[in-house]
């Protein structure tokens, strides 16, 4: 492994608090907001190409009835933000019945058929085959109404080999023209290591994509995007801070908002309204990483 795949592994992490950006810094800035949180936010999600491309296979998928589909990612590449605008894009929607698993670990597929099926409103019971035969009854009358569930499973990266089983078995349950139910999986590149001893289910993949870094120039994007989202126009970092910051974040899109948060408070002492170049490396050398 040579030096780059080493800094690919190292994750900043913050090491202030959100909460300490108070309003009087943000004011200080400009902003009405906080355009940096790590909290995955839609609204301040941007959509590159890249990303524009993988929400029109998916929402084409979902619309098809096609079945499944997978979302691979590296930690901070953009996935739960990318599941939760999916999420949002068929919530409102009256045809649509959509439910979101953020924490898929559990230890058999019995606990993670009850899982799903109390995210649908089905009653649960402890015996297996009585439980997939409700879901199977309640998936055949949401056919007959017109609706189309979809479930979405954020972290698939640490479903075991019984629980993607399950998932086959479940979109087994078909028309002859389509799938019954609609599964979107977000995980971490480890699912493709439990998918080889999966074939079956593998097989069923009706669209895959993968979220690759962004570009240095969907970083200059990506922050100024959230500048103005936040209420300040005019750019906030010059052009010498974001190539910094691209140098340590890689195109990684959770490291890239790392450091510019680290970075606010550190320009407001130095009473400078634009970071520049100098606060970006100060902000990095107050980073904390985490070996992933």
């Amino acid at each position: 492994m040579d030096e780059s795949d080493n800094a690919v592994q190292e994750l900043p992490t913050s090491p202030i608090s959100e909460h300490q950006i108070t309003p009087t810094i943000l004011k200080f800035f400009g902003l009405k907001q906080l355009p940096f949180s790590l909290s995955p936010n839609p609204r301040y999600f941007y959509l590159d190409s890249q990303h524009e491309a993988i929400l029109a296979k998916i929402m084409y998928m979902v619309e098809n009835r096609q079945g499944l589909s997978l979302i691979v990612g590296d930690i901070g590449s953009g996935k739960t933000s990318l599941s939760r605008l999916v999420f949002n894009e068929y919530a409102d929607k009256p045809e649509h019945i959509v439910k979101y698993v953020t924490n898929p670990h559990l230890n058999t597929k019995n606990q993670f058929l009850r899982l799903i099926c109390d995210e649908f409103g089905i009653p649960t019971t402890r015996d297996f085959y009585t439980q997939l035969k409700n879901f199977q009854a309640y998936l055949g009358e949401s056919y007959e109404k017109k609706l189309s569930p979809i479930l979405i499973i954020d972290e698939a990266q640490v479903l075991k080999g019984a629980q993607l089983e399950l998932i086959r078995q479940i979109l087994n349950y078909e028309t002859d023209r389509s799938k019954l139910i609609q599964i979107l999986l977000f995980g971490q590149s480890e699912i493709h290591n439990r998918l080889r001893l999966k074939k079956n289910v593998k097989s069923r993949i009706a669209t895959y994509a993968n979220l690759d870094a962004i570009t240095l120039e969907g970083t200059k994007d990506l922050i100024n995007f959230r500048v103005n989202v936040a209420g300040r126009q005019k750019p906030l970092f010059t052009d010498e801070a974001i190539n910094e910051i691209y140098k340590v974040s890689k195109g990684n899109p959770r490291a890239t908002i790392t450091i510019c948060l680290n970075s606010i408070p550190l320009a407001f002492r130095n009473n400078q309204d634009t970071i520049d170049q100098g606060v970006i490396k100060e902000a990095i050398g107050e980073t904390i990483y985490e070996q992933r």
